[in-house]
């Protein structure tokens, strides 16, 4: 009986609420309970609010339609805390203070994958600036505390780019791939497009090569270049 109850309100949430996705998620910190957590979707450089509610219990629900599957994000006021997928099914969110996960629906499996292998990659990278700093505390020049971690330090680098080249390969079908090309390139100051990122847009559908930050990385990139080559013809 307990059961059929539970399974009856849980319809008749998604009824009322008129979505084709319900999002339940948790956040461990009592600091922002009775804070506000939204969703929201940026198109055309709008942003728009899906849905909102209140933390009670370090515990929120929300939900919103989705005729095809699109990006979205968990904001915290004002604040992106966490990109996710808005798509048919239910989707849960669990933010800690040492893990973070999104999981329920097929693509938000996906992109939990990829935040737990980068997770193992940044702690990795942790690891080698807290060995970097203790050799330096214990005496050693900056310079050759640097010299003694940098092979290390650039061949976790390489994984990191490895790591996210693959998922955006494996991804270029759904809206995934432009969502994780962003999270990696987004930080870089200064793109120049080489023969991985030629051969990633070459091998892309439109679907990727269309997307806003797409597009504009690829012009700034191709400019990089050309500046740098011509610069090296000059010399």
């Amino acid at each position: 009986m307990k059961k059929h109850l539970a399974l009856l309100l849980s319809s008749l949430f998604l009824i009322s609420c008129g979505s084709d996705f319900r999002v339940k998620g948790t956040i461990s910190s009592n600091v922002i309970d009775g804070e506000y957590v939204y969703i929201k979707r940026v198109e055309n450089g709008v942003e728009l609010v899906i849905d909102s509610c209140k933390v009670t219990h370090s515990e929120f629900e929300m939900c919103g339609v989705a005729d095809s599957a699109y990006v979205v994000s968990l904001y915290i006021g004002n604040v992106p805390i966490l990109p996710f997928v808005a798509e048919k099914g239910k989707i849960e969110l669990q933010i800690t203070d040492k893990a973070v996960v999104v999981g329920g629906t097929p693509l938000n499996d996906e992109l939990n994958a990829l935040i737990r292998k980068q997770a193992l990659l940044d702690a990795r990278m942790s690891e080698l600036e807290r060995l970097e700093t203790s050799l330096i505390l214990n005496g050693s020049s900056a310079e050759a505390a640097a010299d003694y971690v940098s092979d290390s330090i650039a061949s976790v680098g390489a994984s990191v780019e490895k790591l996210i080249n693959e998922y955006v390969r494996r991804n270029l079908d759904n809206v995934l791939a432009p969502c994780i090309f962003a999270l990696m390139y987004s930080a870089v100051p200064a793109p120049i497009l080489n023969t991985e990122l030629e051969n990633l847009y070459n091998d892309a559908p439109e679907m990727f090569r269309n997307d806003a930050f797409v597009k504009r990385f690829y012009e700034v990139a191709r400019e990089n270049a050309n500046r740098l080559e011509h610069s090296r013809l000059a010399e």
